[in-house]
């Protein structure tokens, strides 16, 4: 309980060779029986610092001050840069285990076709597992539920370019959206 925890320069393949929760739950030990299962109550402290995420041909750097409690992730700090793109954010995972949250982020530059080939090979569902909540399988892989409110003071999008963009993001398994996108946003080519 209330452990530190520093992960310095590493690189993590995605997708991982593992589930990132929502597998099916272990079988019920009999009353009184010994587990060796390690359970973790809480970290007061987690510090991650230029951790590289690899998915197919895209590359995400990260560095992340959070906590846990329980299932809740508190994100006090989150910085992601691709080779154009910095983002950076804060907010909360409320179930880590389902992948469920929200997140407040400012990205300046924000390249969009970065970001969406990076949260396509992020979000996608491998084959043989579930894409919709009502599709769930035992031992499926989770449904991630990731909410982002995103502003950008500048980006790019194909051809063109813009100046303050605001618009929500909605990650889920085999899907990226952009919702509530600013219309006000003026756009122009390069």
């Amino acid at each position: 309980e209330d452990a530190e925890v520093g992960i310095p320069r590493r690189r993590v393949t995605w997708a991982l060779p593992f589930q990132m929760g929502g597998a099916a739950p272990a079988p019920a030990q009999p009353a009184g029986a010994a587990s060796a299962a390690l359970e973790v109550a809480s970290v007061k402290v987690i510090e991650v610092r230029d951790v590289e995420v690899v998915s197919g041909r895209e590359t995400l750097r990260v560095d992340l001050d959070a906590s846990l409690s329980g299932d809740s992730l508190q994100i006090v700090r989150l910085v992601a840069r691709t080779k154009t793109t910095r983002i950076e954010g804060h907010g909360a995972l409320a179930s880590l285990a389902r992948l469920e949250g929200r997140l407040d982020a400012t990205a300046d530059p924000l390249n969009l076709d970065e970001m969406i080939a990076l949260a396509t090979a992020l979000t996608a569902v491998p084959s043989g597992t579930a894409a919709r909540k009502g599709d769930a399988q035992p031992g499926a892989a989770a449904p991630v539920r990731l909410r982002v409110k995103l502003a950008s003071p500048k980006g790019s999008f194909a051809i063109h370019q813009f100046q303050d963009l605001s618009a929500e993001a909605d990650i889920e398994p085999a899907r990226f959206a952009l919702t509530s996108i600013d219309r006000n946003t003026p756009v122009c080519p390069r």
